[in-house]
């Protein structure tokens, strides 16, 4: 996937919108707030563990490194967490969220690699 959001950037007129637009692209409203990174342990399709990470931001859409948060993130878990049980019914495993602003912007049924030896 190239580094994820490699690439992305605000188009703030038609013009750069022809310019950037490749084949595979997607758009999305500008949102604002800090980018967090949750990982979470669903049984049943209800959550029962997350963390929280932020990432320190390069440009082009990419990260430096990621900082582990020790407190928990209320307002992502629970919008995340009404998400997921709606549309994760069932399901038991990891998922990853990505949100901007406590909105999510990705969901991906995996995890970062720093959880397994918990």
């Amino acid at each position: 996937m190239r580094g994820m959001g490699s690439g992305s950037r605000v188009l703030r007129s038609h013009r750069e919108y022809e310019r950037y637009n490749r084949p595979g692209h997607f758009w999305l409203p500008l949102l604002e707030g800090e980018h967090v990174s949750s990982d979470v342990a669903l049984v049943n399709g209800e959550p029962c563990w997350w963390r929280h990470v932020t990432g320190k931001p390069l440009q082009q859409g990419t990260f430096d490194y990621w900082t582990v948060l020790a407190e928990g993130r209320p307002d992502i878990e629970a919008h995340g967490g009404d998400w997921l049980c709606k549309h994760l019914v069932g399901y038991t495993g990891m998922v990853n969220l990505e949100t901007i602003g406590a909105k999510i912007i990705e969901v991906h049924l995996r995890f970062a690699d720093q959880w397994p030896d918990l």
